[in-house]
């Protein structure tokens, strides 16, 4: 959607310097929506669940991959 909206904005500006400007911006929103959905992401997950991760990855390096 963001990139949507930059892309018909890139269309209407013309020079260098604004298609740089609206590229920043883009990217500095994305940079705080990702953050926020990051954030979210982590948030969610709780101390058993992490255990549980661990326990698992634990598990896969003990076991030994053979042809």
């Amino acid at each position: 959607m963001l990139l949507c909206k930059v892309e018909e904005q890139l269309v209407y500006t013309k020079n260098e310097e604004g298609m740089a400007q609206l590229l920043e911006d883009a990217f500095s929103s994305l940079k705080v929506e990702f953050g926020k959905a990051f954030k979210s992401l982590i948030q969610s997950y709780t101390i058993p669940d992490i255990f549980q991760l661990q326990k698992f990855f634990q598990s896969l390096s003990r076991r030994s991959f053979s042809p």
